[in-house]
């Protein structure tokens, strides 16, 4: 069961105590959280070099699907995806970078996992 506070908040009734605030508001405050379109919440990080490997994984898993795709093009798709998604800030994509390596890296790591498939030299699909 529900119940609105006077603030507009609603809370589970009987189950904690009430908040005065969403979860997300400290951390908006912060920085670490954004509202990129109403109803809408995602944690930000921008900086390419505070990302883990877990992070890495995620982002090429979330575009490839069952179509074989070039690893570039998923490369290209997962950067988008994380700057959509994750807040990953870049200008453009160098094969030098840090996001490149990064993407390449995951990609190799998912495939050791068994989670994505090579299909041949150039095209990757998720299993």
């Amino acid at each position: 069961m529900r119940a609105v506070l006077e603030d507009g908040w609603s809370r589970v009734v009987g189950i904690g105590k009430p908040r005065s605030k969403p979860p997300s508001s400290a951390g908006s405050k912060i920085g670490r959280f954004d509202r990129p379109g109403r109803g809408k919440v995602r944690a930000v990080n921008p900086n390419a070099a505070d990302y883990d490997r877990d992070d890495w994984v995620r982002c090429p898993l979330a575009v490839t699907g069952d179509d074989p795709v070039d690893r570039d093009d998923a490369m290209r798709m997962a950067a988008e995806w994380a700057s959509d998604t994750m807040g990953l800030a870049f200008v453009r994509l160098r094969s030098d970078g840090v996001i490149v390596k990064g993407f390449k890296s995951a990609l190799n790591s998912a495939i050791r996992r068994g989670l994505v498939e090579r299909v041949d030299g150039k095209r990757v699909r998720k299993l």
